[in-house]
């Protein structure tokens, strides 16, 4: 399972900090890729409970204490010494989640992609009438195919993409009149 990690003030998808967890050898690892960056970092990990919001982690030969407290807005206050930070952190399926509920019709009647993705397959076409929540598209983000459905009730008038294009967040998938 993959995991993202942000600062609660960067945009949560797939260009966020990822961590991947495997055991390897009776040992839990790490690997951490940065944003923006393309090859993973790979660490040793060892957490350990220390009570009450309290865990002890050893990185490679490092050890850290850190306190850890959910916000209630989902996300965590990570303390380590004198230095807080708030993080976020999702698993990918919350992401294609969020994919697939974000697909939104802008006051043009535009569905647009929440995140970048490959058009697998269009399930309409041009004039053809949609009711809510029918499939309209499928997009492929992280391995993982999500259906987008239809806003609402419409008629689709323009198709924007393609199967096997490559489509940004905010880009145009189809217009809906």
């Amino acid at each position: 399972m993959r995991y993202y990690v942000t600062d609660g003030r960067t945009p949560l998808d797939e260009s966020a900090h990822q961590i991947r967890f495997e055991q390897h050898e009776g040992r839990l690892v790490a690997h951490v890729t940065r944003a923006g960056e393309a090859t993973p970092t790979v660490h040793e990990v060892d957490p350990s409970s220390r009570g009450e919001g309290w865990l002890h982690v050893r990185i490679d030969d490092r050890g850290y204490d850190l306190h850890v407290e959910p916000t209630g807005r989902g996300g965590y206050l990570v303390q380590t010494g004198t230095r807080t930070v708030e993080l976020e952190v999702v698993d990918e399926r919350e992401i294609v989640a969020r994919s697939i509920h974000g697909a939104r019709s802008a006051g043009s009647g535009a569905v647009t992609a929440s995140m970048p993705g490959i058009v697998v397959r269009v399930e309409v076409a041009e004039g053809e009438t949609v009711e809510a929540g029918q499939t309209l598209l499928v997009l492929e983000a992280m391995k993982m195919q999500s259906p987008i459905p239809a806003p609402g009730p419409g008629t689709v008038t323009q198709l924007h993409v393609e199967p096997g294009q490559a489509v940004a967040a905010g880009d145009a998938l189809l217009t809906l009149g």
